[in-house]
This record gives C-alpha cells, structure tokens and sequence, in this order.
C-alpha cells in the first residue's frame, strides 16, 4: 500500500466518530426485548467505528490505536479444503464441516454478548489482521441459514427467495476459488459471487450497511481491491446474520 493509504489508517476517520457511542456494551439492546431493524443499525454502526485498523501492528502501536487487537473469533480450527474438500460432508453427522459446525456453535451460542463480540471481529478484520477467518464466517452463515430452514424462517427480505438456496450453491462449492472462483473453485463465480447474492437477498437496512461499509472501505484505502471486497463481504455476513436473529437467537 501507498504512503498516502497508510495515512488515512494513522489518524482518526471523521465518518466513525458519530458512532463511538456504541460501542460501549451497555449501549447494545438487551437481546430480551430487540428492535431487530435499530438493534442491527446500532451494531454495525459500533462496528464500523472500529473498523479498517491500520495495516500492522507496528503502525497501530506507534499510532497509539487500541480500536481492534485482532481477538473476537471462535478459534475453530479449520482444514486448509473446505466446501470443495471431500471430508467436508456438509449435512453429515461426519465429517470436517459437522467437527468445525460443533466448535462454532459452541462458542457462539454461549451468549449474545459473545456474538455482538464476534460479530464486531467479523467486521473488524482485515486481510492482514483477521481475527475472524473467511471460512469461519462463510461456517457460521451456512449454520444460520440451516436452522433458519428448521424455524421455517429461511425467506430473503428480497427477491422472493430463500437462503436455503444459497446455503446449497455454498455446498456445491460455487464460491470457492477465491475472489473469482478461479483457484479450485468454479469459474466466474467465487466469493464476489457469494457478497453479490447476499447483498440482492438482504433487506433494505441491510443493503444500505454494505454500501456504507464499501464507502468506509474504499476511503480508508484509497480504494484497494482486495480490502474492499474483504470489507464487503464481511459486511454482507453482518447483514445477513442480523436479518436472520444471529444476535438475539444464535445458531
């Protein structure tokens, strides 16, 4: 990255100030009783007001930046070949995915407290600081979309659809291979494929949190490719799990 990027990640981002306030615990809904469209805009926007930490941890000492320390996630540990991997067996009570599916649940289930934590290291992280690895989002999605199937609660805010759909082009591995499908995944397809569907699917609140957090991104990057769509994927997650009452219900 530019000297001129770094900057941008040394000096505090004038967009995130107005929403410091929520980042205080207390500030968060009590999940007894949430507003799911104000619980979710509070959430993200505490979210977004730690995001995009500088881009090491040299930088962040010498800034004095004590916005993320890169904890957060379930510490699942993941094989190298997910969905395109034959040992993955998604659906099986054997298998890589059931194994992971057991440490995520685990953890994530533990309190609401634990998912807006994890929630806020999902949108915190970056390609070099993930505290919250890709696959283990695309894992927890996959879980939240197999009990919305259960609760019959799996319908997309838009388009007519449901997330049972995506769930089973995500098993057919469609969105392996990287940003384009072209490393072991399927061509034209691969994680730009996966942020597109999740961002046609989601609600307008939820719409409208991506094109915020690609507007964050892309000011605190000088537009880098790859952190971009890192950040937009991550923030379709958000949106998605939100809409789905990961916060209040878990997975």
């Amino acid at each position: 990255m530019s000297s001129a990027t770094s900057s941008l990640f040394r000096r505090p981002t004038h967009i995130f100030s107005r929403h410091r306030s929520f980042l205080a615990p207390a500030a968060m809904p009590p999940a007894a009783s949430p507003s799911p469209s104000s619980s979710s805009r509070k959430l993200f926007h505490a979210v977004l007001a730690r995001a995009m930490p500088p881009t090491s941890p040299a930088a962040s000492s010498a800034a004095g930046d004590k916005r993320f320390d890169g904890s957060g996630g379930t510490n699942v540990d993941l094989p190298a070949l997910t969905w395109n991997s034959p040992t993955w067996n998604w659906g099986s009570s054997r298998g890589d995915a059931h194994d992971a599916a057991q440490v995520v649940r685990r953890h994530l289930n533990g309190s609401p407290e634990v998912r807006r934590d994890w929630l806020v290291a999902l949108i915190s992280s970056t390609p070099l600081l993930a505290a919250v690895p890709w696959e283990e989002a695309k894992l927890t999605m996959a879980l939240a979309w197999q009990m919305s199937g259960h609760r019959g609660t799996d319908g997309c805010a838009n388009g007519g659809g449901s997330w049972l759909e995506v769930m089973e082009h995500m098993r057919r591995g469609w969105y392996e291979g990287g940003m384009d499908g072209e490393n072991g995944g399927k061509p034209g397809e691969g994680d730009r494929a996966l942020a597109r569907e999740m961002a046609q699917r989601v609600g307008p609140d939820g719409a409208a949190l991506i094109v915020e957090a690609k507007a964050v991104a892309e000011e605190a990057t000088g537009g880098d490719e790859a952190w971009v769509h890192d950040a937009v994927r991550r923030a379709s997650c958000a949106a998605v799990l939100l809409e789905l009452g990961f916060l209040e219900e878990g997975i």
